[in-house]
């Protein structure tokens, strides 16, 4: 898939989680609140949650699409860890 575009394609999204992204025309907020939460989020530490939202493609896309800027020798700044 092309990772550059002006809107989320749902195909990008796990699953679970598309209902939060579908147009708002078709989606109501019971919808979303309807999902099963506990079962999509794990807490990792105090007030720290993880929880999959990416798909594994678009993952792959998003690297793909880094590794080959990178290759394309195109200026690239990093960011400077000494700036806080």
């Amino acid at each position: 898939p092309t990772v550059l575009c002006s809107r989320i394609e749902p195909e990008w999204i796990v699953p679970a989680l598309r209902p939060c992204f579908l147009d708002t025309t078709t989606t109501t907020p019971s919808t979303v609140l309807d999902l099963d939460w506990p079962s999509l989020v794990t807490e990792v530490g105090p007030g720290i949650y993880e929880f999959d939202l990416f798909s594994h493609d678009f993952c792959n896309a998003l690297i793909d699409e880094v590794d080959a800027f990178e290759l394309s020798k195109l200026p690239c700044r990093r960011p400077n860890t000494m700036n806080k």
